[in-house]
């Protein structure tokens, strides 16, 4: 048992460096980013793992649960970003973004979905998108990218 000891004692030093690295390209990212972020889904357990995640990297994230409860937030509040599911209950993900339009609101949009094929459907097959259940990096990345575009 010592020797098993020994050797996560001597991971340790390693380990610290990769937690301060990783900590300082959070934090210098964090500190360059727009905050404001809306996220839809219907589905509470995916809304707040990805709402969580999205928090721990420095952004904040405002939740809605269907299109109804996102348009009245997006009527009281100025976000950068929407990411919202496509399928939901009352207004769909569609229907969002019509809204948005007739209301002049432009801002980048990531749907989230189980049903891709329902956007080519649409004939918004170009818009950004991630399948469920997908990684939480890749939309990360994709977040960043599309607020410093």
């Amino acid at each position: 048992m010592a020797h098993g000891r020994k050797k996560s004692l001597e991971l340790t030093p390693y380990f610290d460096l990769l937690l301060k690295t990783r900590y300082r390209k959070t934090a210098s990212a964090k500190a360059s980013m727009p905050k404001n972020l809306l996220l839809v889904d219907n589905e509470p357990y995916s809304r707040n793992i990805v709402a969580e995640f999205l928090r721990e990297e420095g952004y904040q994230v405002n939740e809605a649960d269907d299109g109804v409860s996102a348009l009245q937030l997006l009527d009281n509040k100025n976000f950068d970003l929407l990411i919202c599911d496509l399928l939901m209950p009352r207004i769909s993900g569609f229907d969002v973004i019509a809204q948005m339009k007739s209301r002049s609101l432009s801002i980048p949009v990531i749907f989230i979905t189980g049903y891709p094929e329902a956007l080519v459907e649409k004939g918004l097959g170009d818009l950004p998108r991630f399948t469920k259940p997908f990684n939480l990096y890749d939309l990360l990345h994709k977040v960043r990218e599309l607020l410093t575009a």
